[in-house]
């Protein structure tokens, strides 16, 4: 419990709490998200059965105070053990979860309502390591492992969405999306023992939702009792696609597209999934028939947009993020955190123009965004604040304070 900073154990099968874990630093006591050790887990950290926990940074600025993680006793109330602490000029701003994956430790870091957000890994020294990711998270507030994949599952509030993250590679994958996570709900992700569910807290409604991944038996029963839905055959086809049965997958795509010739949704997947196996020319012959259907669908743009850019057709990709700006302002934050990460992979042109499209599809951004200009050159991301820079300076011309950041 955040506020005053305790952890209660209750008896499982009682409504009986008691006071497990109180002496957390004072003036920075906010635990927020916990995870015990599996049995066959091997660390110098923490032993099978014991907890570890995430304290967020507290004190006069909440987002740079002393985030903490410490160690705890499962059968042994108090005598937790600092792990790590990580004053002012550390790289977390504002731990709110953790999991324990098969390998090593996870964290998730909100970064403050301007940064983008992003996940650690943490070594047997307590040390901390940035896990990037293939497409930026913007407000993770919760993290579990899959306990049989070994994938991590982070709930974005900002996005709304559930995505999948390697922790070998960075990859993502959105698993679920369309879901109201407040922006500030932490720890609000889980996976059952078996690893064929998952459960998330949301809050509209107030509710623990929980979803089941299924096999292939479950969609063969399905099939046999819908055979003409194509959502069904939808469905298995991004089932395989995952599995990357390529052969079945194409096979389910044309079913749905064969039940539902006017419904743009299957032609997009199967675009998608085109992309994905970098057949780029084939996904835009797909994207463009599901543009004939819903011209106007933002999530079809987006998807035209990402195949242009695969193909660094740059002009047509640009010209498609805006009108998916331009659809959907409030999700800035996440264009933004694109930006940076095409100014860090040596793009930065394209980032002052992702920036320019923020700034003219966006109401009131500007003030938002010079915030963020100065924060990247406090942090000494030279090459996000470049770009950030640039683009602010084709509309604030006069400006000298810009002009003098950008200089330096």
């Amino acid at each position: 419990e955040g506020f005053p900073g305790v952890i209660f154990r209750t008896e499982f099968g009682t409504n009986d709490s008691e006071t497990w874990v109180s002496d957390f630093k004072k003036g920075d006591s906010d635990p927020s998200g916990m995870a015990f050790v599996p049995k066959d887990y091997v660390s110098k950290l923490a032993a099978p059965g014991e907890g570890l926990v995430v304290d967020v940074g507290g004190g006069d600025d909440a987002w740079a105070g002393s985030d903490e993680i410490y160690r705890f006793s499962a059968t042994t109330a108090e005598g937790e053990v600092l792990l790590h602490s990580d004053g002012k000029g550390g790289p977390l701003d504002n731990a709110v979860d953790i999991t324990i994956g098969n390998l090593d430790i996870y964290l998730v870091d909100t970064r403050g309502p301007t940064e983008p957000g992003c996940i650690f890994r943490m070594g047997d020294d307590a040390s901390l390591t940035l896990l990037e990711t293939s497409t930026p998270l913007t407000n993770p507030t919760g993290i579990a492992t899959h306990p049989t994949t070994g994938d991590l599952v982070v709930a974005d509030s900002a996005l709304g969405q559930l995505v999948q993250v390697s922790p070998k590679s960075g990859a993502t994958r959105p698993v679920v999306t369309g879901l109201t996570l407040r922006e500030y709900n932490m720890a609000c992700v889980d996976a059952s023992p078996d690893g064929r569910q998952v459960f998330v807290t949301v809050n509209d409604p107030d509710a623990v939702l929980t979803f089941t991944i299924l096999s292939d038996a479950d969609f063969v029963q399905a099939i046999e009792q819908h055979p003409d839905d194509p959502m069904v055959w939808l469905d298995r086809a991004s089932y395989h696609a995952h599995r990357g049965d390529v052969k079945r997958a194409l096979n389910d795509f044309g079913k749905a597209i064969e039940l539902a010739p006017k419904n743009p949704l299957p032609r997009t997947r199967r675009a998608q999934f085109y992309a994905d196996q970098d057949q780029a020319e084939q996904a835009l012959a797909y994207i463009r028939q599901s543009m004939q259907e819903a011209p106007d669908d933002w999530q079809i743009v987006m998807a035209r947009g990402q195949i242009y850019e695969q193909l660094d057709r740059w002009s047509e990709a640009i010209h498609d993020y805006g009108r998916v700006i331009k659809a959907e302002p409030q999700e800035w934050r996440w264009w933004a955190a694109r930006a940076d990460h095409l100014a860090e992979s040596g793009r930065r042109d394209k980032a002052a123009e992702l920036y320019n499209e923020i700034i003219e599809h966006v109401p009131d951004i500007l003030t938002r965004l010079k915030n963020r200009a100065n924060a990247r050159l406090q942090q000494q991301s030279w090459q996000q604040a470049i770009a950030v820079h640039t683009s602010l300076l084709k509309h604030e011309t006069e400006d000298w304070q810009l002009w003098n950041r950008r200089a330096r």
